[in-house]
């Protein structure tokens, strides 16, 4: 069981990496863009999301926390996340991550710097450093999820306001997502953006998804909140030993 829960823990990291480089590559909200302009009778839920991608692409820099949670039979695996991105003029960031399991905590480091990946591992405080090749932050790996992935499995995009914001909430069709992924896990996944009422930025974003992982329930939530929008300060590359 709890090999099997800190697997399902790193899916869930990467989802939550994922999730939180929706805005890395005016790509994303181009693409989302005549993705859903394109449809005809696009609802005002629709609309918004448009909007909201196409407001992000503009975006030169953000900062975000973010909670993820994983439970299934009583046991539970939380992993906290801090990040800055710079999307412009050339990305860079810097993630830690916090994961709680079993009364222990585990933290990771990482810096995309200078075309360099630096990774601080847990129980080290050591910098190790490789040549960036393939970045967490793909703009086509982001692309896909988004465009051909989220947007084509979706049961329905609602609106509604929330004081002077707005949320749009997508609820993800379980049958067209297995038929998508070949995977017939997910059995409830919702998908919730705060937005700004007046820039059409991004506030918050919650995620909250049911499966059934070989007979057990398995729930996951997440909290994503979005800070110090286009006021990230330089990224730098930290010291690795010798």
């Amino acid at each position: 069981m709890r090999t099997r829960m800190k697997r399902i823990a790193k899916l869930g990291m990467a989802f939550v990496l994922v999730f939180g480089a929706f805005g890395t590559g005016t790509a994303i909200a181009s693409a989302t863009s005549k993705s859903v302009a394109a449809a005809q009778k696009a609802s005002a839920g629709e609309k918004a999301l448009s909007k909201a991608f196409a407001a992000f692409a503009k975006v030169k820099s953000f900062a975000y926390d973010a909670t993820l949670t994983v439970t299934t039979n009583g046991e539970k695996i939380q992993t906290k996340m801090t990040g800055e991105h710079i999307l412009k003029p050339k990305e860079a960031f810097k993630v830690t991550t916090i994961m709680t399991y079993d009364g222990q905590k585990m933290q990771t480091s990482m810096i995309q710097a200078n075309d360099k990946l630096y990774i601080q591992l847990p129980d080290t405080s050591e910098w190790t450093e490789s040549e960036l090749t393939d970045s967490p932050s793909d703009i086509s790996q982001s692309d896909q999820v988004f465009d051909q992935g989220l947007l084509k499995v979706y049961d329905k995009i609602a609106l509604k306001k929330a004081g002077t914001d707005q949320e749009i909430t997508m609820t993800v069709d379980p049958k067209k997502y297995a038929e998508l992924y070949e995977d017939s896990s997910i059995k409830k996944l919702t998908v919730k953006y705060t937005i700004d009422g007046k820039t059409s930025l991004p506030k918050k974003m919650t995620m909250s998804m049911e499966s059934d992982e070989q007979g057990e329930t398995l729930k996951t939530s997440m909290i994503y909140t979005f800070k110090s929008i286009n006021k990230v300060k330089p990224i730098k590359a930290p010291t690795v030993a010798q």
